[in-house]
């Protein structure tokens, strides 16, 4: 797994459950203006990634990733790519379609609803690569009007008042 060094904790916590339990995940830094480069994300990524991870916009800097840059290169590598888009919706234009992403999370107190719950969107492709487990708690199978992911045609989405990883 590949991922940025100023992710939120909601991402920073999972990948070090993950390198607990044996799994590689490097961190690359940002440069000095917050955004993450594009070249450095790419000589990050090996033949074993299957994991990039890249939030849309930093919770405490306010800084935007360059999200369908990074996208593509995951692409090219084929790579599944995670964004969390809690700080980005409803402030900066989104659409998971658009950007082409394969998994984004999201929490509900961002956008006026209960603290403590989250949803993460798949995307058709990811199907393959879910794995339904949390670190705390169960995960239920919802089918919401959560806007794009519905019209995007994505299989649904997993949600958890728990930590999702």
């Amino acid at each position: 797994m590949v991922t940025v060094s100023t992710e939120h904790h909601a991402i920073l916590d999972p990948c070090g459950r993950l390198e607990r339990s044996g799994i590689a995940v490097d961190y690359v830094s940002p440069r000095s203006d917050g955004r993450v480069a594009v070249d450095d994300i790419a000589a990050a990524l090996v033949e074993e990634t299957v994991l990039l991870s890249v939030m849309i916009a930093n919770n405490e800097t306010g800084v935007v990733q360059p999200i369908s840059q990074l996208v593509g290169l995951a692409r090219e590598h084929g790579v599944l790519f995670h964004t969390d888009a809690t700080q980005a919706v409803g402030k900066v234009p989104f659409s998971a379609r658009a950007l082409g992403v394969d998994l984004v999370s999201l929490s509900a107190h961002k956008i006026y609803r209960p603290k403590g719950h989250r949803g993460v969107v798949c995307s058709a492709p990811a199907t393959a690569y879910r794995s339904p487990t949390a670190s705390r708690g169960r995960w239920t199978r919802a089918w919401s009007p959560v806007g794009d992911a519905q019209r995007a045609g994505d299989r649904g989405v997993w949600s958890s008042r728990s930590t999702l990883c």
